[in-house]
């Protein structure tokens, strides 16, 4: 009937796509000179290459060597001034929310991504975590091995929406 609605949910932010997509992310900043990490994160959705685009960039040598090096500076931005800093810095760069506008449920995805880099910024604060121990908390928050408030999805912008909330979360 087109009108606009939000789903009210109980979902955990942490068992999301955008989790597992953020932790192969984290992966090649951790470990830039992984080729195989670096491979598999260019050609996710958050880097927006086409096909012809990602085989040009992991075939020649030079370019390859330019995403090696655009992810060592993100690790250095990360042990220098933190996660967030670093997660800002390679969003921006890579646009990666613009990325994420050309697929579908771009507003659910990105509301996903930034309640992730709260919850990691948090953490990694809170406890004093670097880079392999910030990656080693969030993968043990997808695996479900720990558990911590305000996980639940967030809703999109709602301002003109119906909100739908079910019996059993009601």
């Amino acid at each position: 009937i087109g009108i606009p609605s939000v789903v009210a949910s109980r979902v955990n932010v942490f068992n999301t796509r955008e989790c597992d997509e953020l932790i192969q992310l984290l992966h090649a900043v951790t470990k830039p000179g992984n080729s195989g990490a670096l491979k598999a994160v260019l050609g996710s959705e958050w880097f927006g290459l086409s096909g012809q685009e990602f085989w040009h960039v992991i075939s020649n040598e030079q370019e390859f060597n330019r995403k090696i090096d655009c992810f060592r500076n993100y690790l250095d931005i990360w042990l220098e001034h933190g996660f967030l800093t670093m997660f800002t810095t390679l969003v921006k760069a890579e646009e990666v929310f613009v990325n994420m506008c050309s697929g579908e449920r771009a507003e659910r995805k990105i509301a996903n991504v930034q309640h992730l880099a709260e919850l990691i910024q948090e953490a990694e604060q809170s406890h004093r975590y670097g880079p392999i121990q910030t990656l080693e908390w969030l993968g043990r928050m997808n695996s479900g091995q720990l558990e911590m408030e305000e996980t639940e999805l967030r809703l999109e912008s709602d301002s003109r929406a119906v909100k739908i909330v079910t019996m059993h979360s009601a």
